[in-house]
Parts: C-alpha cells; sequence; structure tokens
C-alpha cells in the first residue's frame, strides 16, 4: 500500500494536520496511522461541524463509547442494551442533521438493520462513512472474541470507509489491496518520547513490593494487568481492599463482588482511588482526565498467563495515551508521573515462525476440506449432522468467520502473538522492540541483576492449609531449578534452606515436602496427592533407600568381591543372606530376594541343582547395567 506521510506539529490537533496535507475530513479507503494517541481522530468524526456526514465509528469496547456520548445526545451509543426501536428513532430525528453512531462490533447489526429498514440498503453502504478505530484490536481479539470481526465484510462495502489508530499492525486481507487503500501514517515534527522504566527480572514479586514502596506517597497508582486473578491476589497481599478500585469486563464484575469486592466496575468511575486496576478491557481508546498525576504501573507475569503480555508496539503505546491533559497541569508535558513495565522473561517459550504458522494452516485447511467433502457421501441427515459438528471441532474451522469465509484476521493473530511471545523469550528482545516502538527513552533495564527467586512472596503469607503450603513450596522449588537452567551459577541451597524452615503445621516443617521433591519429583506428588502425607512418607522412604542402593553400589560390591571370585557357585539363599546381611549393615532398607545379587554381577543360573546355585560370570561397572538376555541371566 501507498504510505502518505502526515507532518503534524507540537499542540496541533489531527484535524489542521489533515487539512494542511489537503484532507478536509479522513479519508475514504484509508489506514489512519496516527502514531500518537489523543490526536482527535475520533473526535474529528463525530463533531458535525467538522465532519459533515453520516457516521458510523465502530469502537472495540463499551467503555470508550459510554465515554465518547456521555452528555452529548447528538450522539447515539450502540451496545448490549441499546435497542433497534431506540436506533430507529435517533434515524428519524429531524433535529440532528448529521447522524454520528458509535457502536461495538457486536452491536453493529442492529445499527444496519435498523438504518436498512429506514433508509435502505443503498443510502445506508453510500452516505454512512464507517470508521473502524483502534483497529489492532481486530487482529489482537479475534482469538477470544470472534465476533470482534463480524463488520468487516460489511465495512468493504461502504463508499467511504477507513481504519484508524495510533498503533495499527499490518494486516493481509486482500480487500485494502483490492480496493487500493493507502496509509496516511501522522508523523511528528518533535521529540514526543515518554521516559519509561522497563524492568525485566526473575523476581517479579519482589520487583513489585519495591515499587509498591517506592510509590507509597503516590496520589494514584494507575496498574494495567490483564488478569483478573492476579489483581485480586495483589490486592489481598497487599492489603488494598479499602484503597483500590477494579476496573474489567462485566463477567469479571461479577466474579470479584462474588469474592467481597464492593469498588470493581466494568466502566470508568470517578474519582479514581489511590491503586487502580485495569485489565485489557481499558488498555485503549478509554480517555482518562484526573486532577492528579498518576504513576503508570504496567505488569506481566509469564508465570501467571501469556496474556499478561504487552505489546510494546501497541499496547504501552495506548496504556499512557490514555491520560489526558489536565487544566491544573496545563503547559507540562506528561498528564503522569511515571511509567514502569515490570516484566519476567522464559527462555523456554516456543516461538513459531511464520512459516511454520502457514504449514499448519495448510495442514489444517486440508484436513478440514477432507471432513467438509465428505459430507455429500452421508445418506442420512444424522450422519450429516455429526460430520457438521465435527468439522466445528476442528482447528481450522477457528480461521473461519460467521459465514464460514476465511478470517484474515484470524491469520494475523497467529502471527502476531507469535511476534509478541519472541520478545518475552529474551531480555535483549524485548529491549529492542521497545526502542524500536521510537515512543519511549527507557531510563532502567534490569535483566542482569544478581539472580534469584521470588518465592512468591505475594502469596506464602497468607497461605493457611498445609495442602497450600506444601503446594506452593513445590511450584517455588520448580521456579528454582528454572532459575539455574538459566544461570547454572545460580546457587539453590540457601532457598531451600529457608523453605525446609517453614511451618507447614505444628509437628511439619518444609523438610519433608523438600524431601519429597528431591526424591519424587512434582508430577509423583502430584499423583499421590498433597494432602495424602503416609502415602507420601512410604514414597519418600522407598526412593530414599533406592537412591541409597544406588549411591553405595560399589561398596557393597566390594564386600560381595571379597566372598565370591569369578566363576564361583553359590547358592542362591546364601547371596540372598549376604546381601541382607550388608544391607543391614549400611542401612539401606530394601527387601532382598534371590536375585537381587544380579544387580552387582552377571550370573549364570540352574535351578535343577539342589540347592539352585548361580555361577559367578563378571562383575558390572555400574549401578542399573543390563544383565546377560535382558538382564535374568544365563541357564548352566
Amino acid at each position: 500500500m501507498q504510505i502518505i506521510e502526515v507532518p503534524i506539529n507540537k499542540g496541533e490537533w489531527l484535524t489542521t494536520a489533515l487539512k494542511n496535507k489537503g484532507y478536509p475530513n479522513i479519508p475514504t479507503n484509508t489506514i489512519l496511522k496516527k502514531t500518537l494517541p489523543g490526536l482527535g481522530a475520533t473526535y474529528m468524526e463525530i463533531n458535525d461541524k467538522i465532519s459533515k456526514r453520516h457516521s458510523i465509528i465502530i469502537e472495540p469496547n463499551v467503555p470508550v463509547i459510554l465515554g465518547k456520548t456521555k452528555d452529548k445526545p447528538e450522539l447515539l451509543a450502540v451496545w448490549e442494551k441499546c435497542t433497534e426501536a431506540k436506533i430507529k428513532k435517533y434515524i428519524r430525528d429531524k433535529d440532528i442533521k448529521y447522524k454520528k453512531i458509535l457502536t461495538t462490533p457486536e452491536g453493529y447489526k442492529k445499527v444496519r438493520k435498523a438504518i436498512t429498514d429506514v433508509w435502505g440498503e443503498d443510502i445506508y453502504y453510500s452516505t454512512f462513512f464507517c470508521l473502524f478505530d483502534e483497529c489492532e484490536k481486530l487482529i489482537q481479539d479475534v482469538d477470544y472474541r470472534n465476533s470482534i470481526a463480524q463488520p468487516i465484510n460489511d465495512f468493504f462495502r461502504f463508499t467511504n470507509k477507513a481504519f484508524v489508530s495510533a498503533t495499527t499492525l499490518n494486516m493481509t486481507h486482500p480487500e485494502f489491496e483490492n480496493l487500493n487503500f493507502k496509509i496516511l501514517e501522522v508523523k511528528p515534527t518533535y521529540d514526543y518520547k515518554k521516559d519509561l522504566d522497563l524492568i525485566i527480572t526473575n523476581t517479579y514479586e519482589t520487583e513489585i513490593l519495591k515499587k509498591f514502596k517506592e510509590l507509597k506517597d503516590s496520589e494514584c497508582i494507575c496498574i494495567f494487568l490483564n488478569k483478573t486473578d492476579s489483581i485480586d491476589k495483589l490486592i489481598h497481599t497487599q492489603e488494598l481492599e479499602d484503597e483500590s478500585k477494579v476496573f474489567c469486563s462485566d463477567k469479571s464484575v461479577k466474579k470479584l463482588k462474588e469474592k467481597g469486592y464492593k469498588n470493581v466496575s466494568d466502566t470508568i468511575e470517578f474519582p479514581l482511588a489511590k491503586y487502580n486496576f485495569f485489565t485489557c478491557r481499558f488498555f485503549s481508546a478509554v480517555d482518562i482526565e484526573i486532577k492528579q498525576k498518576p504513576d503508570i504501573l504496567i505488569l506481566t507475569n509469564l508465570y501467571d498467563a501469556n496474556h499478561t503480555m504487552i505489546d510494546p508496539f501497541t499496547e504501552a503505546i495506548q496504556i499512557y495515551g490514555r491520560f489526558r491533559k489536565n487544566k491544573k497541569y496545563h503547559g507540562e508535558e506528561n498528564p503522569f508521573n511515571s511509567i514502569t513495565h515490570i516484566t519476567n522473561f522464559d527462555p523456554h517459550l516456543k516461538i513459531k515462525t511464520r512459516e511454520e504458522i502457514d504449514s499448519e494452516i495448510e495442514a489444517k485447511k486440508r484436513n478440514y476440506n477432507l471432513l467438509n467433502d465428505s459430507i455429500t457421501d452421508q445418506t442420512t441427515d444424522i450422519e450429516k449432522q455429526i460430520i457438521l459438528r465435527d468439522i466445528g471441532l476442528l482447528s481450522y474451522s477457528e480461521l473461519l468467520d460467521e459465514n464460514g469465509n476465511y478470517n484474515y484476521f484470524s491469520q494475523d493473530n497467529l502471527y502476531n502473538e507469535e511476534r509478541v511471545k519472541g520478545y518475552y523469550s529474551d531480555p535483549q528482545l524485548l529491549l529492542q522492540a521497545y526502542q524500536d516502538t521510537n515512543h519511549f527513552n527507557i531510563n532502567s533495564i534490569i535483566y542482569d541483576a544478581p539472580f534469584s527467586i521470588d518465592f512468591d512472596i505475594l502469596e506464602m503469607k497468607k497461605l493457611k492449609s498445609a495442602k497450600e503450603k506444601r503446594e506452593q513450596i513445590i511450584n517455588n522449588l520448580e521456579r528454582l531449578i528454572h532459575q539455574k537452567e538459566i544461570n547454572p551459577n545460580f546457587d539453590i541451597e540457601p532457598f531451600k534452606e529457608r523453605f525446609r524452615r517453614e511451618e507447614i503445621t505444628n509437628k511439619e516443617t518444609g523438610d519433608f515436602i523438600i524431601d519429597c521433591f528431591d526424591y519424587l519429583g512434582k508430577k509423583e506428588i502430584e499423583r499421590i496427592g498433597y494432602t495424602q502425607v503416609s502415602k507420601l512418607k512410604t514414597a519418600l522412604n522407598k526412593a530414599k533407600a533406592e537412591q541409597k542402593q544406588k549411591d553405595l553400589f560399589l561398596p557393597i560390591q566390594d564386600e560381595i568381591k571379597k566372598v565370591y571370585n569369578i566363576e564361583d557357585t553359590p547358592t542362591k539363599d546364601d547371596t540372598k543372606l549376604l546381601i541382607e546381611e550388608l544391607y543391614r549393615l549400611n542401612g539401606i532398607d530394601i527387601k532382598v530376594t534371590q536375585t537381587t545379587i544380579k544387580l552387582y554381577c552377571k550370573t549364570a543360573s540352574s535351578n535343577d541343582k539342589k540347592p539352585p546355585i548361580y555361577r559367578i560370570k563378571e562383575y558390572k561397572s555400574e549401578f542399573g547395567e543390563e544383565s546377560d538376555s535382558g538382564g535374568i541371566g544365563e541357564i548352566l
């Protein structure tokens, strides 16, 4: 696509910059890359004195729609609670010359039906300007919210249309090329970079605690974290219940209210609290204008969920762009005090290349077509229904829209997900990504600090049951091992000693569960069960004995050599009695049988003689070495 640069000077609005370039309005068949949030693209389109035309603006979420239409009867907000009847009434209102409708993607169908019922399809597609705001959300959200792309086929039918965002992503939909779309890229003529503290660390909880202490005197802290459970944990462990507000989806609001939360909402409610938590629903589009200058804290915890990853090229920019200048701070450069992003990283993340994704899609498509073609071979409705059900379960179906057409935004979502994931596999890649955005001056990069582990400090002190404490220690031990893989010089033992002192019950410390981890491993502990103490003890004692048997292989073998030479023919009972005595003397609590000697030497066997005997052929070089004939021994 052709790229047309649109210079913008400091203090100018987008309206002025476009007019200077010869565009009185946002032109049709364009992807308007604003570069900076808050330049007034949506304001320009909903203002009937600037954009003298009917407009449909598709916004990603409800909060932005309610915010932009509040106390403005000339605008119509279309979302779940807006009916077709209300839309028709608005369309017929002669006092409103230019209709300005803001809708969610899910609400768009109601808009189309209501307007075409009143004015007809021709007028609808020829007179309305369709603007898709924050267009990168089409790509970012389509994997869990397929409905966000529902209006896209209709979008291309409009005579006048545009995509807009400060943080557009590359899109592969062929209609952009077919309709000769152009990219209008706003180019600021001034330095617009924001200072950002980037903390990349494997001591995530520790860094959060340090940051909270550092910001204890802040009037307002806005925390962007895309996981409600993680927000809940932070609020409880830091005891912020009386000083916090949470802004999240309606579904999460219900979930938190069931836990006793009161200050939780699916829309922005002012005034803000000292601590304010926002999920991804509020990362873009909404305007936050408050009297005090907040400190912005962005959190990513890969141990909790990959969807807490923040894309430096889109979400990080959109987050700081939510804050608007207040008259109280007129003339100051930023409407906030600071921006900090705290994140951990995972070098073991598996990143797919674009070619690998394309190959996967092709393979899925072949399976889909194979099953789809088989429908015509079915003779009954039941058989056809079964095939259709199975088709719906295929992963390729996730790449199709509601009409069964290939959804290019779902494809772009796969590309985008791997791109962002790649940044979090290596601190250098994340740092480079932030620098490449040209939006940030990176002030602090702490990824080569002395490696340690958090022990999930935010959680340990709040656990009450013995099961929870054992489980938490095991999870932290796993993280210690993971840390050791990253940094071979990392010393695990001091941290294990701390866990050993943890009180599990009045009669149990962390010693027991740590020994279980060392000898059994996490999977075996989980198989037995964290509450099955007696069974865990039995398994632990057995594992310890087996390990001791292995460790004392050579000393025990040396004692056997003193008794039996090569070609000696002891009875099987004699070998059993000898090894029983050696195990007793060395504290190896394992049942000895007539075949135990085969752990130490290769033998030939005779059961015909009375009593049965072994012939000692040779001694093994290491524990676990196989015997002849698959470990059974030869027959004399």
